[in-house]
């Protein structure tokens, strides 16, 4: 996925981020999670809005810890808000 958001970056400048964590996301490994730390961190001023759907608890506090560093919009929904997070609406 990190190759896609840096090639819509760079075609679209700051970009919004819809991630949706289905019933059946297992978690992901140390090192994808350190890899995605690594793209976020120097890209937080290219998104726009960025909204987590679902998963589990360790990743909505993840999302909690970093979005006060992100420049655009971040937050979280339950599952059945899909439709409230592509607006990015509360």
């Amino acid at each position: 996925m990190i190759p896609s958001l840096e090639a819509l970056i760079k075609q679209h400048g700051k970009i919004r981020l819809l991630c949706y964590l289905d019933e059946g996301f297992a978690g992901m490994e140390a090192g994808a999670l350190w890899d995605y730390a690594k793209f976020f961190l120097p890209h937080k001023d290219d998104f726009e809005k960025m909204a987590l759907v679902g998963g589990p608890k360790w990743i909505e506090l993840m999302m909690k810890l970093f979005a006060p560093l992100m420049k655009g919009d971040v937050k979280g929904f339950a599952m059945d808000q899909l439709q409230q997070a592509q607006t990015l609406d509360s």
